[in-house]
C-alpha cells in the first residue's frame, strides 16, 4: 500500500539527506503539499533565515498552546526546481553535472544511459543505439546510424535528422522524440506477460460473501390482451468465498411462470492457484473443446484454467496495425466487449494477441479519442487462428455426473443416467498438438481424436470422433480446418475453411435423440486489406440436408469495409438458396462516432430490415449516464425504443420504453429496472451496485470523518473526474467490478480532509481469486494529526539536520514508530499523530539520545503547530562537533 503519508516521507527523508539534484526531482515530483509547508518557518519566516532572537526557556518538557496561525505559502507545484531548492536549503542550486540519467521514449523507461545534460550535450552512443536502433525504418536507421556512430552523440547531431531532446531537470531524465515518419510499428500486447516485481499486495478476505439482485417490470400502456403491470422479475446470486473455497447459487423470481421462483446452477469452485487448476462441484460449467456441445451435468469437474494466470503467453493469436497522428486514448473492442485500453502517443502501432474465438468470425473495433474530443473507430473482421499449444503445454479437462433438465421451474437429475466428458491436448511442438476426447453415458461411448499442425502451407486441424459400441461411418463425425496468413500483417490477407461430415446416427451427449440433419457442411473464407482504410472479403458455403426434407443450401457473396475518417462503413452481396427460397441479399451498415456517443445503421433487403440507433454507453463511476434511442422496421412490423441507464454508488438502474406494431397492431410498454447488492468481507458489511466477480470494500478505519472517493478516472485530456465508489453517510464504498486475476490499483482520495490528518492517498495493489473479497481500510492505524514544529538548543539556536523517532506513550514496545527530521533551519514534521495524546521523543544529537515530550491538545485535526519552539537540553555546537 503506498500513499501521501509515504510519499510525504520520502519527501522529507530527501530533503535533508539526498544529493542536490536528486532532491529536487523528487520533491518537484512529489504531490503532497504537507512537505514543503514543513519546510516553512513560523509566522512567515522562509527557509534559511535566521531564527528571530528568543529568550530561552528552560529546559523541559513543553505544555503546548493553541495552535499558532499559518501564514499562507506558495502552491510547491508552481514553483521551479530553482526555487524549491532555495527555499529548502537557502542557497542556489548547483549546475547538474554529467551522469547516468534515465531516457524516456514515447512516455516509457528505456534505461540508463551516460548523458551531460547541459543544452549542448551528448548523449552515450551504444545505449542510444540500443535503444532506438530496432524501432527505425531502414532509411531512417542508415540515417541514424550515420549520425549516431561515434562514442558519444550530441543532441544536436540527433536534432539535425529530426529528433527531439529534452532534459527535465525535475525528474532527471532525458527525452527523446521520433518522428513517426521515421518509425516500424511498436508492438501493443493486450496480454502483456506479468513482470515479477516486489509489490505488496492488500489480503484477500478469509471469508466474504454477496447477494446480487436484479429486477425488473413492465407497464404495459397498449396491447392486444393485457394491460398493467406485466413481467415482473427478479435474478439472484448468492456467493460465499471461505479461504478460497467459493459456493454459488442463482435464483430467479418471474411473477408469470408456473411456479414464480426457481433455481439456476449451484456449484461449489475451488482454484489450485500454482496448478492453473479448476475444481467444480454441483451444477458444472463443463469445461469442452469448441467442437464439444456442452450437456447439462450435476457432478465433479477439474480442468485447466489458464486465465488463473491471464498473463501467461502459452498459445498464439492474431495482430493488427494502425496509426495515430497525435496523443490519444485507444480502446480495443473484439466481438463488442472491451478488451484493453492505452494511451498512447502519435505513432504507428501493431496490436497483438488478439482474445479471438476459435473457429469463428471475429469483430474487432479499435475505438481512438484524441485529446481534443475527436473520436475515430477502426472496424475489421477477423479470422481466429487454429488453436496451437506451446511445445510442453497442455490443456485438460473432465467432467462426470449425472445429466438433469429444467421443467416447469424445476430442476431434474436423471439418478439412472451418467455422462462423463473430457479431452486432453498437449503441444509437442511449436508446429504440432495433439489431442484426445470422449464423451460416455449409458448409450454412448463417443472417443475422439485431434491434430493440429502448423504446415509450411497453412494451419491444418483434424478431429474425428466415432461411437465405439457401434463402430461405422454411420455413427461418427470428421472435421476439417484450415487456416493461411499472410507473413505481412498490414495487408492482413487470410484464408479459412472448414469441412464437416457428419454421420446420420452421430450423436453426442446433448443430443435429446439420434439423427443428423446435416451430412456435409463446408465453408471457405478470404480477405485481405488493401490499405489501411479498405478490406475485403469474400466466401462461400454449401451445406446437404437430410431433414426436414432432403435439399441442399449455399451461398457465396463478399463483404467490403471501408473507413472513412472517423466513419466506419460496410457493405456485402451474398447469393443465397435454401430448401424454401433463393436470390440476393443485400446488406449496408454505417457506424459514425457523433458527439460522445455512436450512430449506427443497417440495412437487409431481404425482409426490407432497417435498423438506425444512437447510443452513449455509460462510462465507468459513480454518476455515469448513458441512453440508447432507436428505430427498426421490416416487412410486416415496425419497433421503436428508447432506454436510459444510471450508475449510482450503490445501485443501477435503467428505465426503457418500446412501441412494437405488427401488421397494424400496437403494443406500447415501459421497462424498469433496478440492481442492488449486500456484501459482506472478514465482517465488514456494505451496500453496493451489482457484482461482477469479486469486489473489494473500501472503508475508513481512521479517527477523521472524511468522505473518501475511491478510484478517480478521467478521460483523456478532461477535466471530469468520475469515481467508481464512495464510502460515507451509508458506510464503506465498493468496487464491485474486479476481473479475477487481473493485477488492479486501488486509489482512495478524502475530499474533505483536513490537511496534515494523513487521511487519503492511498493506493492498494489487489489481484483478486476467483469471486472474492476484499476489506480495506484508510486511516487504519493512523492520527488525524501532524506536527509542524522548530527544535532549537539551550540558547535558542536551531537544530538542523538531526532525526529521531515518536511513539505514543502508552503505546506497546513492538509498535512502529513515527519518524522525525529536522531541516537546516531546525523545522521539523511528525505526521500520524492522534488529538489528545502525549507522545514520547528521542532524536540523537552529537552521538546522543535528547528525549522530549509532545502533548497534543484534544480537538485538533490536520496540522498542529506548538506555539513556541521546543528546546532541548543541549547547544547547536555540540551537534556540529
Amino acid at each position: 500500500m503506498m500513499g501521501a503519508r509515504s510519499r510525504l516521507a520520502s519527501t522529507v527523508f530527501l530533503a535533508l539527506a539526498c544529493s542536490p539534484a536528486l532532491c529536487i526531482a523528487q520533491t518537484a515530483a512529489a504531490p503532497a503539499l504537507a512537505s514543503a509547508d514543513a519546510m516553512q518557518g513560523g509566522a512567515g519566516r522562509q527557509i534559511g533565515e535566521a531564527p528571530p532572537a528568543v529568550t530561552p526557556p528552560a529546559p523541559a518538557q513543553v505544555a503546548p498552546g493553541p495552535p499558532a496561525p499559518a501564514t499562507p505559502e506558495p502552491d510547491p507545484a508552481a514553483l521551479s526546481p530553482d526555487e524549491l531548492f532555495r527555499r529548502m536549503f537557502g542557497k542556489e542550486r548547483p549546475a547538474i553535472i554529467a551522469g547516468r540519467y534515465g531516457v524516456i521514449v514515447d512516455g516509457m523507461n528505456a534505461g540508463e544511459a551516460m548523458i551531460d545534460p547541459s543544452p549542448g550535450g551528448w548523449i552515450d552512443g551504444a545505449v542510444l543505439r540500443r535503444i532506438v536502433g530496432g524501432i527505425l525504418l531502414p532509411d531512417a536507421a542508415r540515417t541514424f546510424g550515420a549520425a549516431a556512430a561515434g562514442e558519444r552523440v550530441s543532441f544536436a547531431a540527433l536534432r539535425g535528422i529530426g529528433f527531439t531532446t529534452e532534459f527535465d531537470a525535475g525528474q532527471l531524465v532525458l527525452i527523446l522524440g521520433i518522428p513517426m515518419a521515421m518509425r516500424t510499428p511498436r508492438i501493443l500486447p493486450l496480454n502483456p506477460p506479468r513482470v515479477a516485481s516486489s509489490v505488496a499486495y492488500a489480503e484477500q478476505a478469509d471469508v466474504s460473501a454477496y447477494v446480487s439482485v436484479r429486477g425488473g417490470l413492465d407497464v404495459v400502456e397498449r396491447a392486444v390482451a393485457e394491460r398493467g403491470v406485466s413481467r415482473v422479475a427478479a435474478d439472484m446470486d448468492v456467493g460465499v468465498n471461505v479461504q478460497g473455497v467459493v459456493a454459488q447459487a442463482r435464483l430467479r423470481y418471474d411473477a408469470d411462470a408456473r411456479r414464480p421462483l426457481s433455481r439456476g446452477d449451484v456449484r461449489m469452485t475451488y482454484d489450485d492457484i500454482d496448478k492453473l487448476l479448476r475444481w467444480e462441484l454441483g451444477d458444472l460449467s463443463v469445461a469442452r473443446r469448441p467442437y464439444q456441445v456442452a450437456p447439462r451435468i450435476a457432478g465433479v469437474s477439474a480442468y485447466r484454467e489458464y486465465r488463473i494466470d491471464p498473463y501467461l503467453d502459452f498459445r498464439a493469436s492474431g495482430e493488427r496495425g494502425f496509426e495515430l497522428q497525435s496523443s490519444a486514448q485507444v480502446e480495443v473492442l473484439v466481438n463488442g466487449a472491451p478488451v484493453r485500453s492505452f494511451p498512447l502517443a502519435a505513432g504507428r502501432y501493431t496490436l497483438r494477441d488478439l482474445p479471438l474465438v476459435t473457429s469463428a468470425t471475429n469483430d474487432i473495433e479499435i475505438r481512438i479519442t484524441e485529446a481534443n474530443g475527436r473520436r475515430e473507430v477502426i472496424a475489421f473482421p477477423a479470422f481466429a487462428g487454429i488453436d496451437l499449444l506451446d511445445p510442453g503445454r497442455d490443456e485438460f479437462a473432465i467432467n462426470a455426473g449425472i445429466p438433469y433438465r429444467d421443467r416447469d421451474g424445476v430442476r431434474r437429475y436423471d439418478t439412472s443416467d451418467f455422462n462423463i466428458m473430457g479431452f486432453y491436448r498437449r503441444g509437442l511442438s511449436q508446429t504440432l498438438t495433439l489431442g484426445a476426447s470422449v464423451e460416455l453415458d449409458t448409450r454412448l461411448a463417443l472417443v475422439g481424436g485431434e491434430v493440429a499442425w502448423a504446415s509450411p502451407l497453412g494451419t491444418l486441424d483434424v478431429n474425428a470422433a466415432t461411437d465405439v459400441r457401434r463402430l461405422g461411418p454411420g455413427s461418427s463425425r470428421l472435421a476439417l480446418q484450415y487456416a493461411w496468413r499472410d507473413a505481412d500483417v498490414l495487408r492482413g490477407r487470410a484464408i479459412d475453411a472448414q469441412l464437416i461430415l457428419t454421420g446420420r446416427d452421430f450423436r453426442t451427449l446433448d443430443d435429446l435423440f439420434g439423427g443428423q440433419p446435416s451430412s456435409l457442411f463446408a465453408q471457405v473464407r478470404m480477405g485481405q486489406a488493401f490499405s489501411d482504410d479498405f478490406r475485403v472479403q469474400i466466401g462461400g458455403s454449401y451445406e446437404r440436408v437430410r431433414d426436414p426434407r432432403p435439399g441442399q443450401r449455399w451461398s457465396i457473396g463478399g463483404t467490403l469495409t471501408h473507413q472513412f475518417g472517423p466513419v466506419s462503413a460496410s457493405a456485402s452481396l451474398d447469393w443465397q438458396r435454401d430448401l424454401d427460397r433463393s436470390g440476393a441479399i443485400a446488406r449496408v451498415s454505417v457506424f459514425v462516432p457523433l458527439g460522445r456517443g455512436t450512430l449506427s445503421a443497417n440495412y437487409t433487403s431481404r425482409d426490407t430490415a432497417m435498423r438506425a440507433e444512437y447510443s452513449e454507453i455509460a462510462a465507468a463511476g459513480v454518476g455515469a449516464f448513458g441512453y440508447t434511442v432507436g428505430a427498426e422496421r421490416r416487412d410486416g412490423s415496425d419497433r421503436q425504443f428508447a432506454r436510459a441507464t444510471y450508475i449510482g454508488n450503490r445501485f443501477e438502474a435503467a428505465l426503457g420504453q418500446t412501441r412494437t406494431n405488427v401488421n397494424g397492431r400496437d403494443d406500447i410498454r415501459t421497462g424498469v429496472a433496478f440492481g442492488t447488492a449486500l456484501v459482506m468481507a472478514d465482517g465488514a458489511f456494505a451496500l453496493s451496485r451489482p457484482i461482477s466477480n469479486s469486489f473489494a470494500i473500501v472503508e475508513n478505519a481512521g479517527n477523521v470523518a472524511t468522505r473518501l472517493a475511491i478510484e478517480p478516472r478521467s478521460g483523456l485530456g478532461g477535466t471530469n473526474v468520475r469515481y467508481s465508489a464512495f464510502a460515507g453517510t451509508l458506510g464503506p464504498g465498493v468496487v464491485p467490478d474486479l476481473p479475477p486475476y487481473y493485477e488492479r490499483p486501488i486509489e482512495v482520495v478524502a475530499i474533505d480532509a483536513p490537511a496534515g490528518s494523513g487521511v487519503g492517498g492511498d493506493v492498494f495493489m489487489l489481484r483478486p481469486g476467483f469471486r472474492s473479497g476484499y476489506r480495506l481500510k484508510v486511516g487504519a492505524g493512523q492520527g488525524a494529526v501532524s506536527a509542524l514544529g522548530m527544535l532549537v538548543d539551550r540558547t535558542g539556536a536551531p537544530l538542523g539536520l538531526i532525526s529521531g523517532e515518536v511513539r505514543k506513550a502508552d503505546a506497546p514496545a513492538d509498535a512502529v514508530p513515527a519518524i522525525l527530521f529536522t531541516n537546516a533551519a531546525g523545522r521539523f514534521f511528525v505526521e500520524g499523530l492522534e488529538a489528545g495524546g502525549t507522545y514520547e521523543a528521542i532524536v540523537t544529537v552529537a552521538g546522543r539520545p535528547v528525549r522530549f515530550t509532545l502533548q497534543v491538545p484534544d480537538g485538533v485535526q490536520g496540522i498542529w503547530r506548538p506555539a513556541a519552539a521546543i528546546p532541548l537540553d543541549v547547544e547547536v555546537n555540540d551537534a556540529k562537533k
